[in-house]
């Protein structure tokens, strides 16, 4: 009786907390399994040198914590996802999870500060009573769920170039870099560029692949890189004078943020990159859901990460008020596995975001932080067929 009362007193505590919790596919199924792959929270640039200096010489804001690393902002928006997710799956656990023990929830996380600091914070937050320690990697070795172009046994340089050529629009590179030149434009403005030879549109955009994994180098990477460093100083609470220098809007900031979409657009999502970049870490998935252990799973990366999940199984989404496709800070892919006795179990597939000003204000996630997907595995259907959707896992996964 107790905790039924603290549970309907924190519901009325918030207001969205009926119309938040995950719909079951069909009448009578139950949550049985969720696997939560994430995106680490803000974190200042991960070197000083933000932009080349002839692209701008201004001089960058200063963090409260060393390049890369999570700030203690984003700890607390972490904290707020950490928080939600507990409340909206609560139904894994009719006796709370806290019952099961520290076994209840696996988190496993990549070895960068920033990864295991995220990882930490989401777990404090939301799961402290039921999660073990965080599984992660020797420091300073790769992990292949994460980082499998760093991780050696690369595939085969020429085809993952031909993979990204031939998911581009007619023209090549040459076109989205004259799609985008007004963008560009702007950016530069912000940037300090008030010559044509500094600006971002006057730097034609290649591809590489020399390495093993797809880049792209010229105005859109700079671009990319740029948008995200506005958009992390916004959503870190920066005084908006600080923010781009005063010099840009939150709206403006948003669009920025599209360069972020399209470079993944290029280099991450063409299917034979994104199965490559996704098989390790949806092994993972796979075991999550369909394995023993565990009935909640949480898999803390990188935005390269969502990228190449999206790509392999056909995800699309609009996380908060990002850009499609843009996988922003917290940001997670969310599978569900749903039972009922008698009948074939599912799978849902949902996108969780905060919006730029949710994280920025640390408030509450909103009514519309989570959205079912429609994976194309699925016949783009918001519902999957668990043994289908198991079949492609199994493909997959390596």
């Amino acid at each position: 009786m107790r905790r039924l009362l603290l549970t309907l007193f924190a519901c009325l505590a918030w207001a969205a907390c009926a119309r938040a919790m995950p719909a079951a596919p069909e009448p009578g199924y139950g949550l049985s399994r969720v696997v939560v792959v994430m995106r680490h929270g803000i974190r200042p640039p991960t070197k000083a040198q933000v932009v080349p200096v002839d692209v701008s010489a201004r001089q960058w804001p200063s963090w409260d914590v060393p390049y890369g690393h999570l700030t203690a902002h984003g700890a607390k928006a972490i904290a707020e996802l950490g928080r939600f997710d507990a409340r909206i799956y609560a139904a894994l656990w009719p006796d709370g999870c806290a019952a099961e023990g520290k076994g209840a929830v696996r988190v496993v996380a990549d070895t960068d500060e920033r990864t295991l600091k995220t990882a930490e914070s989401y777990m404090a937050a939301g799961f402290a009573a039921c999660s073990g320690a965080i599984e992660h990697v020797d420091e300073g070795k790769p992990d292949p769920r994460f980082s499998p172009f760093e991780a050696g046994n690369l595939p085969h340089a020429a085809k993952m170039l031909a993979a990204a050529e031939s998911d581009l629009p007619e023209g090549g590179m040459t076109t989205l870099d004259t799609a985008n030149r007004a963008r560009l434009d702007a950016l530069s403005m912000v940037l300090g560029c008030r010559e044509a030879a500094c600006r971002l549109s006057s730097r034609a955009t290649t591809l590489d692949a020399s390495k093993g994994r797809v880049r792209i180098t010229g105005g859109l990477d700079i671009a990319s890189t740029a948008g995200q460093v506005l958009m992390l100083e916004y959503a870190d609470g920066k005084p908006l004078m600080a923010v781009g220098w005063g010099m840009v809007t939150r709206d403006q900031i948003r669009d920025f943020l599209s360069f972020h979409a399209l470079e993944f657009q290029v280099v991450a999502r063409p299917k034979p990159i994104a199965d490559f970049g996704a098989g390790p870490l949806l092994s993972e998935v796979r075991q999550g859901l369909f394995g023993e252990g565990a009935r909640f799973t949480v898999l803390v990366g990188h935005d390269s990460n969502l990228a190449y999940i999206g790509g392999a199984l056909g995800l699309h989404w609009t996380g908060g008020d990002f850009p499609q496709d843009d996988p922003p800070p917290g940001g997670a892919i969310v599978f569900e596995r749903w039972t009922k006795a008698g009948a074939g179990d599912r799978i849902v597939v949902r996108f969780r975001s905060q919006t730029l000003d949710e994280m920025r204000d640390l408030k509450p996630l909103g009514e519309g932080a989570l959205t079912a997907l429609r994976p194309v595995v699925c016949g783009d259907r918001p519902v999957c067929d668990a043994e289908a959707f198991k079949a492609t896992l199994d493909r997959l996964a390596r």
